[in-house]
């Protein structure tokens, strides 16, 4: 993307930033420029997770939803 051969990149904000940081590139030198729809997001978990964990990794998240006028969910939902 720093060559200057991709000018415009689709794909989902957070896995943009994740694949930018992996490839040792600065996100902060992007920005979104035209949103093509806004999605939900989701965690999908294997039927063979046990449902004591399952139950944990929801505490977490409704805890998450809770603290910090919700911005610490959103943070970890949209990389913010």
């Amino acid at each position: 993307m720093n060559s200057g051969r991709i000018q415009l990149w689709a794909y989902d904000e957070t896995v943009a930033k994740s694949v930018m940081n992996s490839a040792g590139l600065n996100n902060s030198e992007f920005e979104p420029v035209f949103i093509l729809k806004e999605t939900a997001s989701f965690y999908a978990l294997s039927k063979d997770v046990p449902k004591g964990l399952v139950t944990l990794l929801q505490s977490a998240l409704d805890r998450l939803k809770k603290r910090n006028g919700g911005a610490d969910y959103d943070a970890l939902v949209h990389g913010r």
